[in-house]
């Protein structure tokens, strides 16, 4: 690709992705700031990334997008993903409201277009992407360390190079020695980040419950009974296994059951995109190509949102978007290529009416549950 081309391309992205935000998703909303970099909060200076960087971030990610699109897919197909991407409120809500999983998932395409590249024997340029890729990853949240092990035992059992693996290996610990360290100075500050993020584990509502029926199991006469079903482990453990499998639910991402930001009745995906991602989960060849490398390392993204009290964590779990979309991208161009018309007729229709109704929505009344959720949150 020329610079040339490169050039029209940031352009002609940065005007759709102003577009988008400025017009069509025009939420009456001021960054609401969610998250600040765990690089900050290690060394106890509260800080939220700069409004800018977030909506570049954006921009970016509408770019990779369209450049992974391209090497997975043919051209068609791949422009689907940034289409996907700039239509869906997910995306759009997230960036208006300044949360710093937007910047995350910078990191998270930045290090699946280097893993693409190597995947196409171009080491240099997908080793340097890759690395960058965890970089913003991991010095910017700290449930980014449980993740990046994962990654790195992907890339040990993928078909890459000893050499390529041996490099990444390499400049990825160069790169998490500095954190490391602070980590190691900077002990209390660790402890409280870690207590904030695996937030599952520190519910005392949780906790409290537990032992309340280990109290009643008690009273009645049967302590050890109480003591086997009901402790903190099998109670963590339901719920884990519950945030689990609510991440594997379509509907936690084509309806409007979980509200983004905490207020709005967007979903984060149009359900219209639901026929085209059943087909394409269906009829993907997923297993024998880079495509099910991807899936793999994808996995791993679900950990941020599982180990939060609240689940599932919108915010986070923004980070399995471009699998989500890579699938609804693939089933749609099946349907066509296959000539099932009409699943695409009905899928079309389907996006087009709920994405007109959402837009009216956010005209005239997302700014009174914006207000109210103010009020209540005084």
């Amino acid at each position: 690709m020329t610079k040339i081309k490169i050039i029209i391309l940031a352009l002609g992205f940065s005007f759709f992705a102003a577009i988008r935000l400025l017009i069509f998703y025009n939420i009456p909303i001021q960054g609401v700031n969610l998250g600040s970099p765990f690089i900050t909060d290690l060394i106890g200076k509260a800080y939220s990334l700069p409004y800018w960087i977030i909506i570049l971030s954006d921009v970016f990610n509408l770019m990779l997008l369209w450049l992974i699109g391209e090497k997975l897919f043919d051209k068609k197909t791949g422009f689907l993903l940034p289409f996907i991407y700039a239509i869906s409120p997910w995306p759009a809500y997230l960036a208006i409201g300044g949360s710093i999983y937007i910047f995350i998932l910078f990191g998270v395409l930045l290090f699946y277009y280097g893993q693409v590249l190597m995947k196409a024997r171009t080491s240099f340029s997908g080793v340097g992407l890759s690395l960058l890729g965890i970089a913003v990853m991991v010095y910017s949240s700290f449930s980014m360390l449980l993740v990046v092990p994962f990654f790195l035992w992907g890339i040990y059992k993928s078909g890459f190079s000893a050499r390529d693996k041996k490099i990444l290996f390499l400049t990825t610990a160069l790169v998490l020695i500095p954190i490391i360290f602070l980590s190691i100075l900077n002990r209390n500050s660790f402890k409280m980040v870690a207590i904030k993020e695996i937030s599952l584990f520190n519910e005392v509502g949780l906790i409290n419950s537990v032992n309340t029926f280990r109290g009643e199991t008690g009273e009645a006469g049967y302590p050890y009974l109480g003591l086997f079903i009901e402790n903190k482990i099998t109670y963590f453990g339901r719920h884990v296994l519950f945030n689990t499998l609510i991440t594997f639910s379509p509907f936690t991402y084509f309806t409007q059951q979980f509200r983004l930001l905490g207020f709005s009745f967007s979903p984060p995906i149009f359900i219209g995109l639901l026929i085209p991602f059943l087909y394409g989960l269906v009829r993907m060849p997923i297993w024998k190509s880079a495509k099910s490398y991807l899936l793999m390392i994808t996995l791993p993204l679900l950990i941020p949102t599982i180990i939060h009290t609240y689940s599932p964590d919108l915010n986070s779990l923004i980070l399995i978007l471009p699998i989500l979309i890579f699938i609804s991208a693939w089933g749609m161009g099946e349907l066509v290529r296959n000539k099932k018309w009409p699943f695409v007729a009905i899928a079309t229709v389907f996006i087009f009416l709920q994405g007109l109704t959402t837009l009216y929505d956010i005209k005239t009344r997302e700014p009174i549950r914006y207000q109210k959720m103010i009020q209540i949150s005084q």
